[in-house]
Order: C-alpha cells, then sequence, then structure tokens
C-alpha cells in the first residue's frame, strides 16, 4: 500500500518551485536504496538531455539509405543527427528538430511494428493503475528504441541521448 505524506516546507516568496525541487533532491534523492546498489542521482544541474534518429532516406522502391553527419570541424567522424533538447519539448520533437538542422531533410518519426518496451499502456486502455515492470511487445510504436548514457567531463555529470527512427 502506498501513503502520501505532505511535509510543510518553508519558501519566499516566487521560489518555492526552485526550494521544493533543492530540498527533494537533498532529503530523498540522494539517500542509497538497498534495492537498486548501483543507482545514482542526477540533479537538474548534471545531466543533459538529448534525442537523435537513426533517419532513413526512403524513396519509392530505391535501397533504404541512412542519414549520417559528418563533422570535420576538429574531427572526421560519421554520426547519426542528435542534439540538446530545448527547455519545453518533448524528446520526439527534439529528434526530428535535430535531424533536420543537421542534416537538411525534414522527417517524422517511423512507428515500429513490434518494438520490445517496458512502457506500459496507458491506464485508460489497459484498465489498470499499475502494471507489471516486464519487458512486452508495442505495436507500431513511435517511442525511444535505445538510450545512450554518456559520461561528460564535469564529475557526476552525465547526457542521455533517446534514440528514435525516422
Amino acid at each position: 500500500m502506498s501513503v502520501l505524506v505532505l511535509i510543510p516546507v518553508a519558501a519566499a516568496s516566487g521560489a518555492i518551485g526552485l526550494l521544493v525541487a533543492q530540498w527533494a533532491y537533498n532529503n530523498f534523492w540522494n539517500i542509497s536504496h538497498s534495492r537498486y546498489p548501483k543507482q545514482t542521482q542526477h540533479s537538474s544541474k548534471e545531466f543533459v538531455l538529448a534525442a537523435g534518429a537513426v533517419a532513413f532516406f526512403i524513396r519509392g522502391k530505391s535501397p533504404l539509405k541512412v542519414c549520417l553527419v559528418h563533422y570535420t570541424k576538429n574531427r572526421d567522424e560519421w554520426l547519426l543527427a542528435k542534439g540538446r533538447k530545448d527547455e519545453g519539448e518533448d524528446l520526439a520533437a527534439t529528434a526530428i528538430r535535430e535531424t533536420l538542422e543537421e542534416t537538411g531533410y525534414p522527417c517524422s518519426l517511423l512507428a515500429i511494428p513490434e518494438l520490445p518496451t517496458r512502457a506500459t499502456i496507458p491506464s485508460s486502455v489497459a484498465g489498470l493503475a499499475h502494471q507489471n515492470d516486464t519487458p512486452r511487445i508495442a505495436s507500431n510504436s513511435t517511442e525511444p528504441f535505445c538510450i545512450t548514457i554518456r559520461p561528460l567531463k564535469a564529475r557526476n555529470n552525465v547526457k542521455l541521448i533517446f534514440w528514435y527512427v525516422a
């Protein structure tokens, strides 16, 4: 059984959101969890959210081509298009925008016919508020198919890159 506990937090006018976030981080998210000993917590200043796409160039019956970005400034790398999420933007929109910005090609997300996922079915469809945390196959899904967790130079900072098919 879950119990909701409301704990009063004193705050100055106009700063309540920041104070609540800082208080929560200091009091709860920095506590280790016995079931997840390798779990790490990162405050909003310690992570970067990004998204990208494996973008296919599809034209009629021509063979599929993957759009890659060739980085030549200070390096010689061919990479998939990706970039940081703008404030207020959802990750799928980030993947589409970054693909256009970096390749010059507009794209849309492609539904994957059978995507293995741990995402839950919306409770309004499933009729259940709680669902088991087990992999299942989602039909025609545009959810991310992969995530990259990249350590950044600053200690304990990470970049989370969500990958889509476009």
